[in-house]
């Protein structure tokens, strides 16, 4: 995230990592406790395909999830621990390290190559209706999963939600 509109008690905010960093990651990390974002500006990473290249480490304990970290997470774009706090003794801690970088298309094997950029499973993205402005339904197939339904093949958009009222303001 670049920037954004933040809508407080005192009235909108304009906020970037450079005008006002503390708000701005307090907000970014604060799952909406500092107001309501209304308008952001997004950086996209482009990719090849929508598949990770991945490597997986078990650990037996906190100390050795937190040193792989330490030493290994700068050489991944991504990286994510499970930790489990339940376990006692000497175990406790024990962890699962995933880290990963966007496959390049070189790297898949033959047999996925051909669905480079398809992503698996079904549609996850609601869009209401009417859509908010540059998310045009005209493209998308006409394929019908239920009533009311329209499915895009490439991002998998389907809306079941009821229309916004006429007096929502909608930002693409």
């Amino acid at each position: 995230m670049r920037r954004f509109s933040l809508a407080t008690p005192t009235g909108t905010v304009e906020v970037s990592p450079a005008s006002d960093p503390e708000l701005f990651w307090a907000t970014a990390g604060g799952m909406g406790l500092t107001g309501v974002v209304t308008e952001a500006t997004l950086s996209l990473l482009p990719v090849e395909t929508s598949w990770m290249s991945v490597d997986t480490e078990r650990f037996d304990d906190l100390d050795g999830v937190m040193a792989a970290m330490e030493s290994g997470d700068d050489g991944y774009r991504y990286s994510v621990a499970w930790v489990d706090c339940m376990t006692r003794g000497a175990r406790l801690g024990r962890g699962v390290l995933t880290r990963g970088e966007h496959a390049t298309a070189k790297e898949l094997p033959a047999a996925k190559a051909g669905s480079a950029l398809t992503a698996p499973g079904s549609p996850r993205l609601k869009i209401p209706r009417p859509a908010p402005r540059g998310c045009s339904t005209e493209r998308a197939s006409r394929r019908s999963t239920r009533p009311g339904s329209v499915v895009h093949r490439a991002t998998a958009w389907a809306s079941s939600t009821p229309s916004l009222p006429s007096s929502t303001p909608s930002t693409a």
